[in-house]
């Protein structure tokens, strides 16, 4: 699985949900970092992010379906912008979810969507788990206006 958001706290709340799942995870802060990625790491899932410096997630997305080495992977949007989602759909995406992150909702998404692809090798036969869950919902202020999204 591939984490491509600009907010670190956002990134190690996803890392620490899916840690102890079954899947092998990289990070990337933006959109050219993410497709680098893509070319070596091939994840079944792209957790991405819209707004991002340099190639943003619409045009990482869009570059992801475009070529028919990556056309399959799964991409879950993630936006702090409810009106940017429909973009995204556009885009490519195969779902989406907003800031602050529901981690239920997220962990539902990326049952759905993984269900029916291939996680990488560390997955067991009978099929993928769902993503540990924390006890609490947790919810991540926005870094640069400190509100929550």
């Amino acid at each position: 699985m591939l984490l491509v958001d600009d907010e670190p706290l956002v990134v190690q709340m996803l890392h620490d949900l899916l840690i102890d799942g079954p899947f092998a995870i990289e990070t990337a802060t933006d959109g050219y970092e993410a497709l680098v990625k893509v070319g070596t790491f091939r994840p079944a899932l792209i957790i991405l992010d819209v707004v991002l410096a340099g190639l943003d997630g619409i045009e990482a997305c869009r570059c992801l379906r475009r070529m028919p080495e990556t056309r399959e992977v799964r991409v879950l949007g993630v936006t702090g912008h409810p009106s940017m989602i429909p973009v995204l759909l556009g885009a490519g995406a195969d779902a989406c979810v907003t800031k602050p992150l529901d981690l239920d909702v997220v962990c539902r998404e990326i049952t759905r969507l993984t269900s029916a692809t291939t996680i990488d090798s560390r997955a067991s036969a009978g099929g993928a788990p769902a993503p540990r869950r924390p006890a609490a919902r947790t919810t991540v202020p926005h870094s640069l206006t400190g509100r929550e999204g």
